[in-house]
C-alpha cells in the first residue's frame, strides 16, 4: 500500500541559503530503502520561506509515526525553523 510522508518546515529568512543546501543534500542523497521510495522538494510559490519534503514509499510499514529516515529529516529541519510532519496513506 502506499503511502507519503510530508515534512513541511518554515524558516526565517535569514536561514534560506542554509536551508536550501540541507534541501539539496537531502534530494540527491537520500537513501530510502532500496528504491521503495521517491523524494520531491517543493518550495512554496508565494512564500519563499516554506518548504515541504515529500517521501513516498511504495510500501507502509510506518505504525502511524512516519519513517526512521522522515524522523531524521524532521529532526535536522527542526533546528532551522518550525516543522510539521504528517502522515497519508493511499485509499
Amino acid at each position: 500500500m502506499k503511502w507519503i510522508e510530508q515534512i513541511k518546515v518554515q524558516i526565517p529568512m535569514d536561514q534560506i541559503d542554509s536551508v536550501n543546501h540541507v534541501l539539496n543534500d537531502i534530494e540527491a542523497n537520500f537513501d530510502g530503502a532500496e528504491g521503495q521510495c521517491q523524494v520531491n522538494v517543493f518550495r512554496n510559490v508565494k512564500l519563499s520561506t516554506e518548504f515541504i519534503i515529500s517521501l513516498d514509499w511504495d510500501v507502509y510499514n510506518s505504525n502511524g509515526v512516519g519513517s526512521k529516515e522522515g524522523n531524521s529529516v524532521k529532526q535536522l529541519l527542526s533546528k532551522y525553523g518550525m516543522v510539521h510532519h504528517s502522515i497519508w496513506q493511499k485509499i
